[in-house]
Order: structure tokens, then C-alpha cells, then sequence
């Protein structure tokens, strides 16, 4: 294996990592949107249970935003990677 194809590989599974990291914050957004409804519905919006479930759903939001941050940034990883790779393929 070239150190170019060992880079592409690297940065392939970077990628995968990220996409995972991606998934789990969306799933951790989800539930506390979810716990956050049942707050609402059950206390009501201006509870402390809702405002906690707020607090929450917030920082899993943020969670999730630097999830989709780094998968971008690992998809231009694996871009420049593939780029180099076939750059070497032509020579």
C-alpha cells in the first residue's frame, strides 16, 4: 500500500467515525426534544422541568452542530485524499 492509498484509508475511517459521532449527537438531540415535549405537556412550558429540558435540548443541539462540523471537515479529508490518489494513478 502507497502512503497516498494509506492516507485515503486513514481519512476514510475518520470519516466513519464522524458520521457515527453524527448520528449518536442526532439520536441524544431527538430524545431530549422528546423529554423536553413530555415536560411541556405534563408540567408545562414555564415548569422548571421544561426550562431543565431546554437547558438540554440546547446543548444537544450544539452537540450536534460540532458533529456536522467535523464530518464536513472529514468528507474534505477524504476529498483531497481521493483527489491525491488519483493525481498519483495518472503519473
Amino acid at each position: 500500500m502507497t502512503p497516498t492509498q494509506e492516507r485515503v484509508a486513514r481519512a476514510r475511517v475518520a470519516y466513519t467515525h464522524a458520521a457515527h459521532e453524527l448520528l449518536v449527537a442526532t439520536q441524544a438531540e431527538l430524545k431530549a426534544l422528546h423529554w423536553l415535549q413530555v415536560a411541556e405537556v405534563t408540567y408545562g412550558p414555564a415548569s422548571e422541568a421544561a426550562n431543565q429540558g431546554r437547558g438540554a435540548w440546547r446543548a444537544a443541539v450544539e452537540v450536534r452542530e460540532k458533529a456536522a462540523t467535523g464530518l464536513r471537515s472529514r468528507t474534505e479529508e477524504v476529498d483531497q485524499a481521493q483527489n491525491a490518489l488519483e493525481a498519483e494513478a495518472r503519473r
